[in-house]
């Protein structure tokens, strides 16, 4: 069973469902948030952890964070750890100072790992712009068109995109 984390300010359930609805497609995601504790899709189990204060994170994950984050930086985080973060955020950015973990950028700008070639009102094409080592492969670059979701933002679907690839592939 693979865990992901998804961090920052509980009260924002946007991400959180996104990620449920794409991933609950092709995986069985358990998701926990102190909480609640519920059950969708089919497949392989995905723990989904929503969280806005963890001290130390001992095993291994992929962490997502929110854009609102506005909390406590983990003092302790597994090395093999991947975390996913907004490049177009500047906290995001702080936060990760110091952390010794895996970084994958997500945004509009052209050193990030996963950003847009394209992207209309209806329609967008993600571009994974550079190799991404995992633990058995190296995933190439390559673009992939998507429909645009209107409720999606350009991090969620970077986000949610970039989770699918790398739990697709672990």
């Amino acid at each position: 069973m693979q865990t992901v984390v998804l961090y920052g300010d509980k009260e924002d359930k946007t991400l959180k469902n996104m990620i449920i609805k794409e991933i609950a497609t092709d995986f069985c995601v358990i998701y926990y948030n102190g909480d609640k504790l519920l059950s969708s899709g089919d497949g392989e189990k995905i723990l989904l952890i929503e969280s806005d204060n963890i001290n130390e994170i001992e095993t291994e994950c992929i962490i997502i964070l929110k854009n609102n984050l506005k909390t406590e930086k983990i003092k302790n985080l597994n090395e093999n750890s991947i975390v996913i973060i907004n490049s177009g955020n500047k906290s995001h950015i702080e936060w990760m100072s110091g952390l010794d973990a895996g970084v994958i950028t997500c945004g509009m700008l052209a050193k990030d790992t996963m950003t847009f070639s394209s992207i209309s009102e209806n329609s967008a094409v993600i571009s994974l712009q550079r190799s991404l080592p995992l633990k058995n492969t190296v995933i190439e670059p390559f673009e992939m068109p998507v429909t645009k979701h209107k409720d999606f933002d350009e991090y969620s679907m970077l986000s949610i995109a970039i989770l699918k690839l790398i739990i697709s592939n672990l």
